[in-house]
């Protein structure tokens, strides 16, 4: 599959409020800006879930090559994370010459 995002490892600044592209280090390639000082820092949890977005997503399209290689049973797992993936990647994303979703998620 390929993606059009910067690819990763990203990485969140604990002392800004910024998800930097790891390849370069740089706070000129920012991914993303998150509010940090929020309830229960809140803020600061979405942030290290955004910066682990790249390898999450990574994950999952091995996970669901390895489960579609091993067995051709469909199941609401296998749904769901293909709609995770299309959500991610694009409504008309595709895994090994597949459509992941039926529509928009």
């Amino acid at each position: 599959m390929t993606t059009k995002h910067s690819p990763g490892p990203w990485t969140f600044q604990e002392h800004g409020s910024l998800i930097l592209d790891a390849r370069t280090g740089s706070s000129q390639c920012a991914v993303a800006h998150v509010q940090v000082n929020t309830y229960k820092d809140e803020g600061m949890h979405n942030a290290r879930l955004i910066a682990a977005a790249p390898d999450l997503l990574s994950a999952l399209v091995e996970a669901v090559d390895l489960i579609e290689t091993i067995s051709p049973m469909e199941g609401d797992t296998l749904r769901r994370a293909r709609a995770a993936i299309a959500k991610a990647a694009g409504h008309n994303a595709e895994l090994r010459g597949r459509p992941l979703a039926d529509g928009p998620a």
